[in-house]
Formats: C-alpha cells, sequence, structure tokens
C-alpha cells in the first residue's frame, strides 16, 4: 500500500511516485504503524509549599493550610492540582501507561526521597511493558488518580534525590516505548544535605531572618537547582525525558528564582513544548525554537521549555498538551516545508484511490507549520494508521 500526496499545477494531470519524484517535495516522509503508548511517571511534589495558595492575590498569597484556604475562599495548589488531575486522567488515561511517585516520603522523614522500593507505598508502578489496550490503561490511570486525590502535603522538597531513583528503574529503561519523567512541582527543590545551610550564601527557599540558618528543623532547605539539573540530565543521558511543569501563583509572571529553576531543570529535561504560532505558547512567550519531536520528525517549540500553571484550568490545559505532545507525530498529520502556493492544487492519492479536497483532508495554510491534515476516521486517515513495519505506507508532498 503506497499513499501519495501530490501537488499539481493548473491542469496538470498525474502524480508521480514517491520513490521518484523529479520536482521540489514539500515533504517526504515514511510510516510503518504506530508506535507504543508512551510511559508517563507522574513525579508530584506533595512538599509543604503545595499547601500555599494557589490564587495570586495578596489576600491568599501567605502561606495557608489546606482547611484555612477553603475557609478564606482560597485555594491551596494541592486542591487545584487534585482537580486537574481527576480531569485529566479521566479523560485522557487511555493514552498512555500511567504510573505515580509522590515525593518527599515522609513515611520515613521530612525530607526523605521516595525510592523504587516504595513507590508502590506511595504511588503506582509504572507497568513493565504490558498491552495498549485503552481499558487497561484508563483502569490503571483511575488507580493514579485515586492516589492523588489522598495526597496529604508535608515536608520539604528532594526533588533531585527522587529523580535519581529513576535511573535504574526497570519499567523506564523499556526501548519499545517512548519514557517520561513527568514532574510537577512549584519549584524550589531543596533538602540537599551536601549543601551549607549555616553559611547565608546559599540561596534559600523560604524567607528567614539575616545570620539564621536555611534550615527547619535541622532539614537543609537550601535551594538545590544545580544537584537536581544534574540528575534530570543524567536521566535524559538514559532515554529518559523529563517533561516540567510548574505549578503556582508566582509562576505565572514567567519572572524570579522558582522560574529561572524550571527553566533550567526543562532544559536538561531535552522536552520541547511543540506549536504552530505564539499563541500556541501563551502570554509573552514565542514559537521560536526549531527542534526534533520524540519521534524525532522536525517540529517548532516554543521558547519556553516549561509548562506553568496557576490553577486547575491552567494545569488541566497544559497537561492535554503534555499528552498530546508527549506521543509520537500522529500519521494522519503531514508537515510540509513550505506553504502551498494559490496556483497549486492539492490531491491525496493512494495507488487505488484518489481523494480531491472535499475527500476527508484539509491543506492547513499556517506560516509557521503548513500541513496536510487527514480527517480522523476517514478512509485516508484509517489507511494511513493501519501501516506496519510489513506494509509501510510512503508519503510524498510534491511541487512538480
Amino acid at each position: 500500500m503506497r499513499l501519495l500526496i501530490c501537488v499539481t499545477l493548473g491542469l496538470t494531470a498525474g502524480c508521480l511516485e514517491a520513490v521518484s519524484v523529479g520536482g521540489q517535495c514539500l515533504s517526504r516522509q515514511s510510516f510503518t504503524g504506530s508506535v507504543a503508548k508512551p510511559a508517563l511517571m507522574l513525579v508530584v511534589d506533595k512538599s509543604g509549599s503545595m499547601n500555599f495558595s494557589a490564587d495570586p492575590s495578596p489576600s491568599c498569597d501567605t502561606f495557608c493550610g489546606a482547611t484555612a484556604c477553603g475557609n478564606n475562599g482560597c485555594k491551596t495548589r494541592i486542591g487545584e492540582l487534585k482537580a486537574s488531575m481527576q480531569s485529566f486522567l479521566t479523560t485522557a488515561g487511555a493514552n498512555a501507561h500511567f504510573g505515580l511517585m509522590p515525593f518527599p516520603n515522609t513515611l520515613a522523614s521530612a525530607c526523605q526521597a521516595t525510592t523504587v522500593s516504595n513507590i508502590s507505598t506511595l504511588g503506582l508502578d509504572l507497568d513493565d511493558g504490558g498491552s495498549d489496550d485503552p481499558v487497561a490503561l484508563q483502569a490503571t490511570a483511575a488507580a493514579v488518580n485515586a492516589r492523588i486525590q489522598l495526597l496529604t502535603p508535608s515536608g520539604g522538597t528532594p526533588t533531585g534525590p527522587t529523580l535519581a531513583a529513576l535511573l535504574d528503574y526497570p519499567p523506564l529503561q523499556l526501548k519499545t516505548r517512548v519514557n517520561y519523567a513527568v514532574l510537577l512541582t512549584d519549584g524550589h527543590p531543596n533538602c540537599n544535605p551536601d549543601l551549607d545551610a549555616v553559611v547565608t550564601t546559599c540561596d534559600c527557599t523560604f524567607t528567614k531572618p539575616a545570620g539564621q540558618a536555611c534550615s527547619v528543623a535541622g532539614l537543609n532547605q537550601c535551594l538545590d537547582t544545580d544537584g537536581t539539573q544534574a540528575q534530570i540530565a543524567a536521566l535524559k543521558a538514559k532515554g529518559i525525558t523529563t517533561i516540567v511543569v510548574g505549578f503556582g501563583a508566582e509562576l505565572a509572571s514567567g519572572m524570579g528564582a522558582a522560574n529561572d529553576t524550571l527553566s533550567k531543570l526543562a532544559t536538561a529535561g531535552g522536552f520541547h513544548r511543540p506549536c504552530h504560532t505564539n499563541a500556541d505558547c501563551g502570554g509573552s512567550d514565542t514559537c521560536s525554537v526549531t527542534t526534533t519531536n520524540a519521534c524525532g520528525g522536525a517540529m517548532q517549540a516554543c521558547a519556553r521549555s516549561y509548562f506553568t500553571a496557576q490553577n486547575a484550568t491552567d494545569l488541566t490545559r497544559a497537561l492535554t498538551d503534555l499528552d498530546t505532545a508527549a506521543d509520537c507525530l500522529d500519521p494522519c498529520t503531514v508537515l510540509l516545508s513550505r506553504r502551498a502556493s494559490p496556483t497549486e492544487s492539492l490531491e491525496v492519492r493512494f495507488a487505488d484511490q484518489s481523494f480531491g479536497a472535499d475527500g476527508g483532508w484539509v491543506y492547513v495554510d499556517d506560516v509557521a507549520q503548513p500541513r496536510v491534515e487527514l480527517v480522523a476516521g476517514g478512509a485516508a486517515c484509517s489507511r494511513m494508521r493501519a501501516a506496519t513495519p510489513q506494509q509501510p505506507v510512503q508519503v510524498a508532498v510534491c511541487d512538480r
């Protein structure tokens, strides 16, 4: 089975074989079938600061517990995270293999990292390469959500040591799927005992009186950006991409220490937020980076690599964008190297069947990324998605 998408000029008829096109091609791609659903280990910050308010208004920007915030109309970060995860995992649970790794492990101490051995106690292990059956995946997502709804914030933020535990975690070593660690945090990793909390030159993650050590109950609270960044880079070297989702009111401006930290962590993780226009990136961010997606294909990305969320609505949107970006390119979307000119007409043609402009596909004249989109559920898209390694589908978008 061979699919050719041909561009012809005026009344010029015919379609050149993808392997023998003599003119300029806007795109050449080959599809061998969909890859396995990606694995997403949700590494969820449940430190004490997740009981801070998610509302940026002055009346809500001081520390408050779940009860206090509820009483004065303010919402906590953990409350908003739970609401968004409930929505996301209910609607998108069948799209990936999900696991849950909350931290810190306060069953041990306030600054104890979560390790592989206690994932099943605190959260939920990823499967070891099971079926992509949507019913089974959705059931797992429901179990993850149930655990998230029970999280109670307390303790510090040992982000780096927790991520380090995933370096040799077998379910993230599988080469038959794309593997991600999804870090959801309010942006202040600490609890690194190697940092000197007594010397006041360390960046402290809480406001303290001058001369006071950067510690709480003897636990180190120095900002651990470098240590966490190193662990994320080590994961990337093992083929595990870290996606960073920053959650909290202070991240809304895109400025400050938390944003600087998250930017460094996201860069080390190697994940890029895909986009077509500046509007896709939000705020003052721009769609200005040319890079590659998880499948090695070309894509445009936002200048800021991490997702931000101020409330449940923002976080749900970020998670939905993450879900789309974490999977490989849909074979029913064909990216073009340039825009088609007004004098060019497009035709989708298989060896035994042709589709005109009204035949289940659309040309998207996007300045940033022109593309042909085959309508989901349509005949052309269905044939593309039926591709296998034994029966690959080749596609070319060419100008004669």
